[in-house]
């Protein structure tokens, strides 16, 4: 009895779009593409124009099947938009978090909504947490994949025709676009640009364009193969009373100990610290990182409680205390981010903390409406995943070298020593605006060759062509 089952737990079912012969063929022939941009047309160091087309075609299989309707989960499709803001603040900014760290958050994304995009769910959260519901024999997944790609007799007449078109056509395309390039020098230089690709490869990198290219494929045929139905239940189990009273008890008290250390600063401000004496740089230095932390591991014994809460008044109270207390100390945090921005300046740092305490603040705010109208726990997991969704976006989609440079000059003047002129020299080129007219120099590692695709960046180039002088812009030569 167990041969049986030990045998269909090895079988790989694929996504029914693979039963026709041209989906697998398109499949088959994006991974190779992919494998060839990324071995051979893509720069180690920067992100260029063939890593957008990478992007591009990485998530074209998805779109094909949302465009069909042939993927079972709905939010599929309202996450797709924001693949594409990422990807267009990527080609369009260059601070450090943009340029190294959302191309690596922007690629798990695709692959998550793979894993997920065949999944029948019950809520939006769902989307975003993936299982795997098919086991990784990638050997005989490719077996049944193979068996697609044999031409069925009724396709043969399609692809010859198909075939004597290209032969007709690439010719005579050829000579006219040799025409329109003779005719027209920036079409020349548009045309050059794509073919400008500076292949000096090593053998190596062929040699990892099928192991690429297999990657992208089981990528493909797990993701679209993945198919689940996954309910949201609800635990029925509830929390010992005595246990959870003194539980969140105990961290009521702590937290209202803590409050009244606070307290006298929150409504007393800078001028209480200059009446007491306290210096006032090394107050603001303390704390805020701390309180964000103390933010979030509230956050998450709310989300715990959440999943097991019943309506339980002693529980909606006391966590309701503890919400209100992490809500105050989470102004006061923003107070002495404020502070130390006052004396010491603005950074990147300093402005992500920020944001991230209004992000958390606003959780735990809605978070007390959640305990108190007893909402459904995926309801709150919902609005936690969106709103921490819809506020990365927002915030890697502002300009934030721009905003520092900005904002220092502003608040100190450029002829002050309170103007940290080192710190802002090692911007981005984002910063470059808010430096004209300035004695600041950026000091840029490497320059971009923008007539060449694998290092295009769109928001790079155009800064570059509207600073002709080059008077804000250093090189640092390569050691």
């Amino acid at each position: 009895m167990s041969k049986p089952n030990e045998k269909a737990s090895v079988t790989c079912t694929l996504h029914p779009q693979f039963s026709t012969h041209s989906f697998s063929l398109f499949v088959l022939g994006v991974s190779l593409v992919l494998a060839m941009i990324h071995a051979l047309l893509t720069d180690a160091y920067f992100f260029g124009a063939w890593n957008v087309i990478f992007y591009l075609l990485l998530i074209t299989p998805l779109v094909w099947l949302l465009y069909r309707k042939k993927l079972d989960n709905s939010y599929t499709k309202r996450l797709i938009p924001f693949t594409l803001i990422w990807l267009f603040d990527i080609f369009y900014f260059n601070n450090n978090f943009v340029q190294h760290i959302l191309p690596v958050i922007l690629f798990c994304f695709i692959i998550v909504l793979y894993l997920t995009g065949m999944h029948k769910v019950d809520a939006f959260y769902q989307t975003l947490l993936p299982t795997l519901h098919i086991p990784l024999k990638g050997s005989t997944c490719l077996k049944t994949f193979m068996k697609t790609l044999f031409i069925p007799q009724k396709h043969k007449t399609l692809y010859q025709r198909i075939g004597i078109a290209l032969l007709l056509t690439l010719p005579v395309l050829t000579v006219f676009t040799l025409l329109f390039m003779s005719a027209d020098t920036r079409f020349d230089r548009f045309v050059s640009s794509l073919f400008t690709w500076n292949l000096s490869f090593k053998s190596s990198d062929l040699i990892l364009i099928p192991l690429y290219a297999l990657i992208y494929l089981l990528i493909f045929i797990f993701g679209l193969s993945n198919a689940a139905h996954r309910t949201v239940t609800a635990s029925q189990q509830r929390f010992d009373p005595l246990i959870m009273t003194i539980f969140l008890g105990l961290l009521n008290l702590l937290f209202i100990t803590f409050l009244l250390f606070q307290i006298k600063y929150l409504f007393g401000g800078k001028s209480y610290l200059i009446e007491t004496g306290i210096n006032i740089a090394d107050f603001a230095r303390e704390g805020f990182f701390q309180l964000a932390w103390v933010m979030g591991l509230v956050l998450t014994i709310f989300l715990f409680l959440m999943k097991r809460f019943h309506g339980e008044k002693y529980i909606a109270w006391l966590m309701g205390g503890l919400i209100v207390q992490t809500v105050v100390l989470g102004i006061s945090s923003l107070k002495k981010m404020y502070l130390y921005q006052s004396v010491m300046g603005y950074t990147v740092l300093r402005y992500y903390v920020a944001w991230f305490d209004y992000f958390l603040i606003f959780i735990l705010i809605a978070g007390l409406y959640f305990i108190f109208t007893r909402k459904p726990f995926k309801t709150v997991l919902n609005t936690t995943f969106f709103a921490g969704i819809l506020s990365f976006t927002v915030i890697v989609s502002l300009n934030i070298d721009y905003m520092v440079a900005k904002n220092n000059i502003e608040k100190f003047g450029i002829n002050t020593q309170k103007l940290d002129k080192k710190a802002l020299s090692h911007l981005s080129i984002d910063a470059l605006p808010a430096l004209a007219g300035t004695d600041i120099v950026l000091n840029l590692h490497r320059p971009r060759d923008c007539t060449a695709m694998r290092q295009y960046h769109t928001g790079y180039c155009k800064l570059l062509s509207r600073n002709n002088s080059m008077q804000n812009i250093a090189f640092i030569p390569e050691k």
